[in-house]
């Protein structure tokens, strides 16, 4: 179902039945008002009848049976009965036969109070009078067959009127659902026209409502797409270049060394520049695969508690027993009494990760091969500081430095292939944590990287 059938059949279906609960109450208070004010008018005759009966002089039996027959009323079949207190008849406006039948009815009344009683759409009413110190039943009855008339009028006008209104509802409703579709109507026509082509094209944003706050996020959506993918294209191209370096040089050298006969030594020096090659080759791919895993989106599922002292003291003795003549430093500015301070919830796989490329990120800009490691705890969180004395980097590339295959003006012939602070970077940010940068040509550069400890509750 189309969403304009389906708002203007929730707004039509909200709206007639409001007008249908509004009928409703008319109706059901029209039909208690009838009912009260009959119950009234009856009993007014009644009264009436005896009134003229024992207080007006000259008023005889026969006389005010002629006067109730010919009074015009808007009721119908009215019998008034008067009984004296030994209940019997003192007067009635009906013959005695018909008086026997109705008084069968009426003994269903207590007639000692004040009461009435509906059977076949006649009202049966009885109270108590006093006359010249003597106490009368008062018995009545009728049909408001006027009021049933005017009742049934009623309840035909209102069906009409509810009908002619429930048309009305429905033609505004689906005019109105289709005004307030109109907007994503066009959102919809705008973006059948996007295509991965066309990525930096955006919605118009002409309101300021929730249609355009919907286009407002799917711009948002498409500026980071559009980054994605040209992220991603650059990202291909510099790795097809990365990779064509070595593969280029190493398949130079093996035509080179079959052009003629070579003697070991030369054979050896060939095989040693190839194996090099090959190394540098291994690097860039490990480099690679490790920007791939750091870019999983369900890996924080895997996530448990790392204690980070221990992982620093052990990623630096893991990293000492491959490169001994690396110095690392690790100091603490400040030991907290609770253990918990010291955990950070991630992946202990790629924490190790993200600490062994930043020292050898800074062990490789320095001279020599040296990375100090300040642990700082403070209000529920954990600072890593690597600061070397190398090189330093120039404000400008600052702000590039995590980009995939990039690398600063000023490392020269420094190895590196701009793969390392990318995988931080990405690491860090699964691990929702901050990096901050501070560096002075030929002083040096501090990484502080800050976690947010493990919950002590």
């Amino acid at each position: 179902m189309k969403i304009t059938t389906r708002y203007m059949l929730n707004f039509g279906f909200l709206v007639a039945g409001i007008l249908l609960i509004y009928s409703v109450i008319i109706m059901t208070f029209y039909f208690f008002y009838r009912s009260e004010d009959f119950y009234i008018r009856l009993k007014n005759k009644a009264v009436n009848s005896a009134t003229l009966l024992f207080n007006v002089k000259g008023i005889s039996y026969p006389l005010l049976k002629i006067i109730d027959d010919k009074t015009v009323t808007n009721m119908n079949n009215v019998t008034v009965i008067i009984l004296n207190k030994d209940r019997k008849v003192v007067y009635s406006n009906r013959d005695s036969l018909d008086i026997n039948n109705l008084l069968s009815t009426f003994r269903k009344l207590n007639w000692d109070r004040s009461e009435r009683h509906l059977e076949n759409k006649t009202l049966f009413i009885s109270f108590q009078r006093s006359y010249n110190g003597s106490n009368f039943y008062v018995l009545a009855s009728g049909s408001d067959l006027y009021g049933q008339a005017e009742l049934q009028k009623l309840l035909v006008i209102t069906l009409i009127s509810f009908l002619i209104s429930l048309l009305i509802i429905l033609g505004a409703s689906y005019f109105n659902a289709l005004q307030s579709v109109r907007p994503l109507k066009s959102i919809i026509k705008q973006i059948k026209m996007i295509n991965p082509g066309s990525l930096k094209d955006r919605l118009s944003i002409t309101a300021h409502d929730e249609i355009a706050e919907l286009s407002s996020t799917f711009n948002s959506m498409l500026s980071r797409i559009e980054k994605a993918v040209e992220d991603q294209r650059m990202f291909v191209s510099n790795v097809s270049h990365e990779l064509r370096t070595p593969v280029t040089s190493i398949i130079g050298q093996l035509e080179v060394t079959l052009l003629r006969d070579r003697d070991e030594t030369e054979y050896k020096t060939i095989v040693l520049s190839v194996l090099e090659d090959m190394k540098n080759l291994k690097t860039i791919i490990n480099g690679f695969f490790a920007l791939a895993e750091s870019d999983i989106d369900n890996i924080q599922s895997f996530f448990n508690k790392v204690r980070m002292d221990e992982l620093l003291f052990s990623t630096k003795d893991d990293i000492q027993r491959r490169s001994k003549f690396m110095n690392i430093q690790i100091e603490f500015d400040n030991i907290p009494d609770d253990e918990n301070e010291l955990m950070v919830y991630g992946s202990e796989h790629l924490l190790r990760l993200l600490v062994s490329n930043l020292i050898d990120n800074a062990c490789k800009f320095s001279d020599p091969p040296k990375v100090k490691i300040k642990i700082t705890f403070i209000n529920s969180t954990v600072s890593l500081q690597f600061i070397d004395n190398g090189i330093g980097i120039p404000n400008e590339d600052i702000k590039h430095i995590f980009e995939p295959l990039f690398r600063a003006k000023n490392v020269g012939i420094k190895s590196g292939h701009g793969i390392g602070l990318s995988i931080v970077k990405r690491i860090a940010d699964i691990h929702d944590a901050k990096i901050d940068i501070e560096s002075v040509l030929n002083i040096g550069t501090t990484i502080k990287i800050t976690f947010p400890v493990v919950n002590p509750s």
